[in-house]
């Protein structure tokens, strides 16, 4: 999505997707960052398909405090389970060995949620 960065000091976006149906095994994640002037931090979440999931199939703020998005998902929330990939700036990407890595698919991870922390300290944007 073309997110459009708040003119505040920090933001986090939340944005949902289903994985597909049929069995895969992941074993490389690695972030496309648009905007490193903006982008802080990034985590994946394991999510089920509930009320959140669904109200973030778009990129929209997400957090505890609705509306001002200056707060990211709490894992005290209940509206994930765990968290699948984290990555800051000056990280690269997860590589697994092949033996290793995580099972997508029906009856495996299927939801996830990518929450994005924008740092804007200038309030520029």
């Amino acid at each position: 999505d073309d997110h459009v960065i708040a003119p505040q000091e920090t933001t986090y976006v939340c944005r949902s997707f289903t994985l597909q149906d049929e069995e895969a095994h992941v074993v490389e994640i690695r972030p496309a960052i648009d905007n490193s002037k903006y982008v802080h931090h990034i985590l994946v979440h394991i999510c089920e398909d509930n009320d959140f999931f669904r109200e973030h199939e778009s990129a929209k703020v997400c957090g505890e405090t609705p509306g001002n998005g200056k707060k990211g998902l709490s894992p005290l929330s209940g509206v994930c389970s765990a968290l699948l990939f984290g990555w800051a700036v000056g990280g690269g990407p997860l590589v697994l060995p092949e033996e290793a890595g995580f099972r997508i698919g029906a009856g495996r991870i299927q939801h996830i949620i990518v929450e994005i922390h924008y740092d804007n300290p200038a309030e520029d944007v």
